[in-house]
């Protein structure tokens, strides 16, 4: 016979519901903790999207500030197009290689730059250089971005989260050009690279904040 106030052995003790102590609050707390890294992925995904289309709203103006042909103003967006192609398959093996997140945070971290140094190009040739370092980054976000999607966000869910992520691949493009049109008209053309700066700083330390870590580790994203 027990004592009273004692367990019997093998048995877990629980609660007034039949549940392990702490059980009921747990599930739902794994349910609800993919929402806001979700929207910290779409932000980044969000920017590299928009980027394509933002910037072809600018090309007349850069092509008469580089004093420069229409073919050859063209590279601009021919080059990064060319880069991304070459990136996009191999952004997988980097996450792997790497970890999602990681790859993800860096990513952003040198989209932000790559954006920034496009800002500051001082003629055609630098500008090509610099928006293949930009598309780099550039192609390997939307890829790691859905891997963490379904990393992080229940089977269950997976349906809500893939219709926020594609709501932020359909935007992104529509909102490209109204954005472009309006900075290039009433403010600079640079800006449409600089505004990528402080956007990608914060994403990236949201990033660090909030995507998932690997198991016993304190300071390294995967």
């Amino acid at each position: 016979m027990s004592s009273p106030g004692s367990t019997r052995p093998g048995v877990a003790e629980t609660g007034q519901n039949g549940t392990k102590p702490g059980a009921a609050g747990a599930a739902p707390a794994a349910r609800q903790g993919w929402a806001i890294p979700l929207l910290v992925l779409i932000a980044g995904m969000f920017m590299s999207v928009l980027d394509i289309s933002i910037v072809n709203v600018a090309i007349p103006t850069i092509q008469n500030d580089f004093g420069v042909t229409t073919e050859e103003v063209q590279w601009i967006a021919t080059a990064y197009s060319l880069a991304l192609g070459v990136v996009v398959p191999v952004s997988g093996w980097l996450s792997d290689k790497f970890g999602a997140s990681r790859a993800y945070i860096v990513s952003l971290v040198g989209f932000a730059a790559g954006s920034a140094l496009c800002g500051l190009a001082w003629n055609l040739e630098s500008m090509i250089v610099f928006r293949i370092l930009q598309a780099i980054p550039g192609g390997i976000l939307p890829v790691v971005t859905l891997t963490i999607v379904y990393r992080i966000v229940p089977r269950e869910k997976i349906g809500s989260a893939m219709g926020m992520y594609g709501l932020g691949i359909v935007v992104a493009p529509a909102v490209g050009p109204t954005l472009g049109g309006y900075l290039v008209e009433y403010v600079d053309w640079r800006l449409i690279f600089f505004i990528n700066v402080p956007v990608g700083a914060l994403g990236a330390v949201a990033a660090v904040m909030l995507l998932p870590r690997p198991a016993g580790s304190t300071c390294s994203a995967s």
